[in-house]
């Protein structure tokens, strides 16, 4: 790898399948669900198998200390459900420690309002409680 200069191929081939078809960011997470539908599992066996993997493939990117929505459709029911498994604040936690200072954004990449020392997004007060092993279960 060049240190100065990368070069991301943004297009992929069209790829097809009869009986399932796994879709993650790393070929080895996609081998793992498709794996589990190869075994009898259903989509969420799959999709569970390859997050987790995705978790040892790309640990800055996922893994078990964050957390996830999954929208799952149930044939047999004709619906839709979803699961949300966002991380939470620990419960100690009290608005008073996150004083807004201002309009403009923080330093984060959610826009949201500007936080007194970042503490939203540095330190010990800006840590959450995961909750994907929780919402996969």
């Amino acid at each position: 790898m060049d240190h100065v200069q990368e070069y991301w191929q943004i297009r992929k081939a069209a790829v097809r399948g009869n009986n399932g078809l796994v879709a993650t960011q790393h070929y080895r997470a996609s081998e793992v669900g498709a794996e589990i539908l190869s075994r009898g599992g259903n989509a969420v066996d799959a999709a569970v198998a390859a997050g987790l993997t995705l978790g040892t493939v790309e640990p800055w990117m996922s893994g078990i200390g964050g957390g996830g929505y999954m929208t799952v459709y149930l044939a047999k029911e004709d619906r839709v459900r979803v699961v949300e498994f966002g991380m939470r604040a620990p419960f100690a936690a009290d608005a008073d420690d996150y004083p807004i200072v201002g309009e403009e954004t923080g330093t984060d990449t959610f826009n949201w309002p500007r936080v007194e020392g970042d503490a939203n997004v540095h330190g010990p007060l800006s840590t959450a409680v995961p909750g994907y092993l929780k919402g996969v279960s």
